[in-house]
This record gives structure tokens, C-alpha cells and sequence, in this order.
């Protein structure tokens, strides 16, 4: 894996990166051009270095991500008032009802953020093409 330290050249103003095979090297050299006074460094590995910081956001990931959460919380607190309610009914805690309740809601939970995961990656593999794709044009 490489690591590359990226930087402002603060005399041209123009982006320049640097590539190394070890991160203490990379480290290193960041620090170095940090007591230069070269504006915005920083290190990024191999996998980090082509993501886009600036990536159009999808509206319907965010909202099947917030869904499963408020899903999450509603069924833990769901799942108290059955437990509640029922051992008030019965002799004694019912909490078989309440951890049926958590469970459910928190699967359905997880699979509605795993979807939303899913599509987050699906726009950045597409935003990833066209990019490709225009730079070949």
C-alpha cells in the first residue's frame, strides 16, 4: 500500500503530492513541508486518495439512513413500555416481548442503514465513472 502526502505549494499556489511506501516516511516529510509553511497538508493512503471530498449527496440515502435509526430507537423504547406493560399485566417481567420487540426493530433497522450504505457506494462507483469517462472524452 502507498501513502502519499499531499500539499499547496504555497510559491505556485498549484497542488503537488508525493509517494511513499511507508507511513512514518510519509509522516515525515508532511511534518517537514508543515515547517516549510506549505498550506494544507496532508497524508492519505492508496484507497483514500481518488475520493471525491466533494461528492453530491443522495437525499434518499440520508432519509433510509435516518429511518433505520429512528426505527432503532423507536424499537428499544417500544420494546420497554411492552415489557412494562406486560409485567404489570402478569406476575412477573415479560421480557421475552421486549427483547422480540428489539430485535425485530433493530434487523429492520440495520437493513434499512445497510441499504442506504449500499446506495451511498452505488453514487460514488457511478460519480466515479462519469468521471472517468469525461476525463477520456
Amino acid at each position: 500500500m502507498a501513502f502519499y502526502v499531499k500539499y499547496r505549494d504555497q510559491e505556485t499556489n498549484s497542488e503537488k503530492e508525493i509517494r511513499y511506501i511507508v507511513r512514518s516516511s510519509a509522516e515525515l516529510e508532511a511534518e517537514r513541508l508543515r515547517e516549510e509553511g506549505q498550506w494544507d497538508v496532508i497524508v492519505v493512503d492508496e484507497m483514500r486518495r481518488n475520493v471525491n471530498k466533494y461528492e453530491p449527496r443522495n437525499i434518499f440515502s440520508m432519509i433510509l439512513f435516518v429511518f433505520g435509526i429512528v426505527l432503532i430507537i423507536l424499537s428499544l423504547v417500544i420494546g420497554m413500555i411492552v415489557g412494562i406493560m406486560d409485567s404489570r399485566l402478569s406476575e412477573g417481567l415479560s421480557l421475552w416481548n421486549a427483547i422480540i420487540y428489539w430485535i425485530y426493530g433493530m434487523a429492520a433497522g440495520f437493513l434499512f442503514i445497510g441499504i442506504a450504505e449500499i446506495i451511498k457506494w452505488l453514487q460514488r462507483i457511478h460519480a466515479a465513472i462519469q468521471k472517468h469517462e469525461w476525463k477520456r472524452d
